[in-house]
């Protein structure tokens, strides 16, 4: 209804400006030209009353010029935009034609008569920087580097008639107007009459024949269905108001030439609903799905989790040995709603995305090419597009062009992590808007545009898309540094995230005090080293106090004289690195989201519509409570942990230091080398039957674990775990199943998490069951049974015949035999009813089975194991305490050898908790190996660098008082 208004808004100015202006003057005017004859400028040059008519003359002159101005840039526009291109530039005509556009493109947005390439009309930044975006290319050749489609016997063939177009074509044989761009790559090779060839899908011509492919004639059904996906929480479901995303057709990535010239539309919905198999497929494919529970992109979900994950970490440092830290209450609304970050979270969209912006950085940078402007992103399944400034110079390889400002690159060729170290960002401040009509999500560069509108049908609905917005910027990976004021709006936010990007005021005069001081002390610097912009000082590395972006969020309307002063920080020359987002009435650019729903926005200049991303109140509420236990106390941790040796043991109660006799030590190759520590935990590197990656991110690898890991050598600290006949889960380290005596499904990811979840969760329900591993979608019996069975049958059966996964009873649900080993249960068993009573070899013998991070996953796929956090949470705990009591009795009995064995297996486990960092110092002081001490003490900072703070109290004491004992040896 918004766009009706506007258009019609648009389409009444427009009406009055070509026809009533020069009605208006014809009728009180005249004819100008009649009073250009010699007698009238005389008596014009000699009117008593001071030259009136001719004034009056001149202003009507301007008045018709203006008018044939502006006529002439409507008229370009409307041209340019009905075949889908971009308009020529006229010169000295800026004005008019930056207004003739806005109008044309409102209107024509209205009708929806622009054609199926319409193009999304360009605009210009506040510094008048050409910015020309397209929604699809623009003009296609027969010479097109685009695949040429497969031809069907099945095809149909229907003939133009007058007055049609492809998108109504498409709908009309389809069900889908959408689908235009499939009938174009079927057609356009064919010859039509008189010889000629399909080379613009806007210039049809009555007579000419479109092949329509058989499956989407066949399916004639709309392609992009909106569904309700049910919320898990038991007590309020909720519905996503998010659209469903039918991945885009598969392409080769690594032939660049077949990529396709424009943006895909998904595939046809198929009838009936195909087994559920692309999660357990190992594919290098990126699973793909555009829906999510919480209404916030993909990417911004992945970008809070981490935030959360960092925030834990914080909780974890300041653990005390037998707590627990602080996480939501099971079933509440916070812990629903990490659940379903998690299941929307996609960090590999996240991290390609990074990964792209870096590439094209480098790229330019290698082949001394200006890195370009970006004006926005478009992420699709195989691939990422980039729409660059109009005048962007040519973007060396793997970047391919597919229109005149649209370069896309293929996932599978971007730069490694290693490639890019060192690499700025250079578009830190990219944020989704939404989903487009083809569910790809769609950034924008608010560096670039410096200023963006939120016009949304109702003040609600206005906030809920300004907090997706906020989060993002806050969380995202491919953001270096950046800077996010809330201006007198929501402080909570800022007090609950913890993150240093973002800060709250509410005096704006004071906010822009500061930043004019800065905006003139950067603009003077970058116009030193003739810099047009920090965007550019980004890249070349010079003045780095210009790099940082500043964001601003406006919840009010500003003065007049505030939005002076904003005006003219945004316009300073060269470009600062500063934008600002805003609620008002009045934007301060012409970039403006018009948001009419959850479903349905349009961003004006360009006409783009968009799903755009957004946090309702009730998960807004939820997700302060979810960060909110980040900061809370810990609490009290299982029975058995209630007699742990907590305390820190005092240096003067522990043995003292004996040097160790000299040993001859060996490598990993088992070649004899002196002087050298070994590594006396080995993992085990031989993985039966563990599941294939797919397209997952490994867990986070913490420097300096690995050399805490060195110890003297001498004989095993525990024995190697026993054979196990029959099936084993390891959960301890990397998932696997071994020793499964079934047939190995092709695709095991799906089955092993069954199997996992059933070791974790016995008589689970298929209730349970389903929410687990397909979270928020439903699930028949059909889907169910088959990667039930295929867990099942690779498990294998006991002698007895007996499945080693139990078939499922209402009494039993579904379970795992006894006789299914699982290393968990294993560890719980060397524990006794307090860890005060457990023998220390059963300490020894329960850290043996842990080998890495618990429950960490080779490869999986997007949403999957979202359940599995919380008992990962408690097994960290269990670990890193039973290492504690443990390294705290070796020290006590004067071994650090096995006391480094053991706050090395749990700070692989807790990197943060600084309880046993201090337990692997005390056993390198005990060990008196000459630099042991200062090793370990480098570790622990390089390892607590990324987690922001001072080391504790306990930690800095024992630090100074071990340096001071060693310089106290060194003197003796």
């Amino acid at each position: 209804m918004q766009r009706i208004t506007k258009g019609l808004a648009a389409l009444l100015l427009l009406a009055g400006a070509i026809v009533g202006l020069p009605w208006l003057l014809i009728t009180f005017a005249g004819n100008p030209l009649s009073r250009l004859t010699s007698d009238n400028l005389t008596a014009a040059f000699n009117d008593p009353t001071g030259g009136v008519q001719l004034v009056l003359t001149i202003i009507t002159f301007v008045a018709w010029a203006a008018w044939l101005t502006f006529a002439l840039s409507v008229l370009v526009e409307l041209l340019a935009q009905l075949r889908g291109v971009r308009a020529p530039t006229l010169p000295a005509l800026s004005l008019q034609q930056h207004g003739a556009r806005i109008l044309v493109s409102a209107v024509l947005g209205m009708t929806g008569i622009a054609g199926p390439a319409a193009t999304v009309a360009s605009a210009a930044t506040p510094a008048s920087t050409p910015v020309i975006a397209q929604q699809h290319a623009e003009t296609h050749t027969p010479t097109s580097t685009a695949a040429t489609p497969k031809q069907s016997a099945n095809d149909q063939q229907v003939t133009v008639k007058q007055g049609d177009n492809l998108w109504s074509i498409s709908e009309r044989t389809t069900g889908a107007g959408k689908n235009w761009t499939h009938l174009y790559d079927a057609s356009r090779t064919m010859a039509q009459p008189g010889g000629t060839h399909l080379s613009n899908p806007n210039q049809l011509q009555a007579g000419w024949k479109i092949t329509v492919p058989a499956h989407l004639a066949k399916a004639g059904t709309n392609t992009h269905t909106k569904i309700a996906k049910p919320h898990a929480h038991a007590s309020t479901p909720r519905t996503s108001s998010a659209p469903t995303h039918t991945a885009a057709p598969q392409q080769h990535a690594s032939t660049p030439q077949q990529q396709p010239s424009r943006a895909q539309a998904p595939a046809p919905a198929a009838t009936t609903p195909a087994p559920d198999q692309h999660s357990d497929q190992v594919t290098s494919e990126h699973d793909y799905i555009g829906i999510t529970a919480t209404g916030l992109s993909a990417l911004t979900a992945a970008g809070v989790i981490a935030l959360l994950a960092s925030r834990r970490r914080h909780q974890s440092r300041r653990r005390t040995p037998g707590t627990r830290i602080a996480l939501p209450e099971a079933h509440s609304d916070a812990h629903q709603l990490e659940h379903d970050l998690l299941t929307d979270a996609d960090t590999v969209d996240a991290s390609d995305l990074d990964r792209a912006m870096r590439t094209l950085a480098k790229t330019c940078l290698t082949h001394h090419v200006a890195v370009p402007g970006l004006r926005a992103a478009r992420i699709l399944p195989t691939r990422l597009e980039l729409y660059l400034v109009a005048d962007a110079d040519e973007v060396p390889s793997p970047f391919t062009r597919i229109s005149h400002s649209i370069w896309t690159i293929a996932r599978t060729d971007l730069l490694t992590d290693d490639d890019l170290v060192d690499v700025p960002a250079p578009y830190p401040c990219l944020v989704t808007l939404g989903l487009d009509d083809e569910n790809a999500w769609v950034l924008l560069n608010l560096e670039l545009i410096q200023a963006l509108g939120i016009d949304a049908a109702t003040t609600a609905l206005s906030h809920d898309i300004a907090r997706g917005i906020i989060l993002e910027l806050v969380t995202s990976a491919w953001a270096d540094d950046l800077r996010v004021t809330l201006v007198d709006y929501l402080p909570e936010l800022a007090d609950a995230l913890g993150s240093d990007r973002i800060t709250h005021t509410s005096d704006l005069d004071h906010l822009l005090a500061g930043l004019e001081v800065a905006a003139h002390a950067h603009a003077e610097a970058l116009a030193s080293d003739d810099l047009d912009s920090a965007a550019t000082a980004r890249l070349t590395g010079d003045h780095p106090d210009t790099w940082t972006p500043q964001l601003l969020l406006l919840a009010h309307e500003p003065t007049p004289a505030q939005r002076e002063r904003l005006s003219a920080i945004l316009q300073l020359q060269p470009r600062l690195a500063v934008a600002v987002l805003s609620h008002t009435s009045t934007p301060l650019g012409e970039w403006v989201l018009n948001a009419t729903s959850t479903d349905a926005a349009t961003l004006a200049p360009i006409g783009l519509r968009l799903s755009p991303q957004h946090l309702d109140d009730a998960h807004y509420a939820a997700l302060l409570n979810l960060f909110e236990t980040t900061t809370s106390a810990p609490s009290a941790g299982p029975a058995f942990s209630e007699s742990i040796q907590a305390e820190d043991t005092d240096l003067e109660q522990l043995p003292a230091p004996h040097a160790p006799a000299p040993l001859e030590l060996v490598d990993h190759d088992d070649t004899p080398i002196d002087g050298e520590l070994v590594d006396e935990v080995t993992v085990d590197e031989t993985i039966d039957d563990a599941p294939e990656p797919t397209t997952t991110t490994q867990a986070p690898e913490h420097p300096g674990v690995e050399d805490v890991l060195d110890a003297l050598d001498g004989p095993p600290i525990a024995p190697t775990p026993q054979p196990h006949d029959g099936p084993l889960v390891r959960l301890l380290g990397t998932v696997q199943i071994q020793g499964a005596t079934g047939k190995r499904p092709q695709a095991p990811g799906r089955s092993t998490e069954i199997i996992t979840y059933l070791a974790l969760h016995p008589a689970a329900p298929t209730e349970a069951l389903d929410e687990a591993i397909w979270p928020g979608k439903p699930v028949t019996a059909t889907k169910r049974n088959g990667p039930v069975t295929a867990a099942r049958t690779w498990l294998g059966t006991t002698p007895e015949g007996q499945p080693y996964l139990a078939h499922y009873t209402p009494e039993t649900g579904y379970t795992l035999a006894d006789e299914t080993a699982v290393d968990w249960h294993t560890f719980l068993d060397h524990m006794g009813d307090t860890i005060a009573q457990t023998p220390t070899e059963k300490l020894t013998g329960a850290l043996s089975l842990v080998d890495d991070q618990p429950l960490k996953v080779a490869g999986k796929t997007r949403g999957a194991w979202a359940w599995a956090e919380v008992d990962r949470q408690e097994i960290i705990a269990m670990i890193a305490d039973i290492a504690h009591e443990l390294a705290t009795r070796s020290l006590r009995a004067g071994d650090p050898r096995t006391a480094t064995w053991a706050a090395a297996k749990g700070i692989m486990v807790e990197p943060a908790n600084e309880a046993l960092w201090r337990d692997a110092l005390r056993a390198a002081w005990q060990s008196a190996i000459p630099g042991r001490v200062e090793t370990v003490a480098e570790q622990l900072t390089e390892t607590l660098e990324e987690i922001a703070g001072e080391l504790e109290y306990e930690t800095l004491n024992l630090l100074a008082d071990l340096q001071r004992r060693d310089e106290q040896r060194k003197a003796s």
